[in-house]
């Protein structure tokens, strides 16, 4: 779910199982329906300033796609072909997406254009190539990425360590 600046309230998510219909639908301050867009939508939503609307998801195949404020699809895009899950997505003050998720056993984070074309990427693998699993990200006034989650760091709870432990990122 966001919130933009005029109080418009994003969702996203699916129905339905088998297989499952995607879906984006806004309200205004009230909760007064104001569109509902099928067959696209994903499990974590941004919205900027302009009222532009950004989701990434994985049904099948993973995407982050962009609409404009009228709600006409701008661009979309797979961000890996290796597996990308557990997407979040959040849009900077210039309109730069970045998408961040687990793929395969790693962080990958990667930053897309206003445009839609990708600026650049970021695999972080940690400690012995383990599981890691991003769990959140935030964008600050800078534009700086800020990913967070657990990595794997091979010590055994019998010893004394912990299984997982907390990784930032910053990019």
């Amino acid at each position: 779910m966001a919130i933009d600046g005029a109080g418009r309230i994003t969702v996203t998510g699916t129905s339905g199982l088998f297989p499952p219909s995607p879906f984006i639908i806004r309200y205004d301050s009230s909760g007064t329906l104001l569109q509902t867009i099928r067959g696209d939508g994903g499990t974590s939503v941004d919205v900027d300033d302009a009222g532009n609307l950004t989701f990434a998801g994985r049904y099948g195949d993973s995407f982050v796609s962009r609409y404009d404020a009228a709600g006409v699809r701008t661009w979309a895009t797979p961000p890996s072909n290796d597996g990308f899950w557990n997407l979040f997505v959040r849009t900077d003050s210039t309109g730069a997406v970045t998408a961040a998720g687990t793929s395969g056993e790693d962080y990958l984070v990667i930053r897309y254009a206003q445009d839609g074309e990708e600026r650049w990427r970021y695999r972080f693998t940690g400690r012995d190539g383990g599981n890691d699993r991003v769990a959140g990200l935030a964008i600050d006034s800078s534009g700086t990425a800020l990913v967070t989650g657990t990595s794997w760091n091979d010590y055994l709870s019998n010893r004394g360590g912990t299984a997982d432990d907390i990784a930032t990122l910053t990019t």
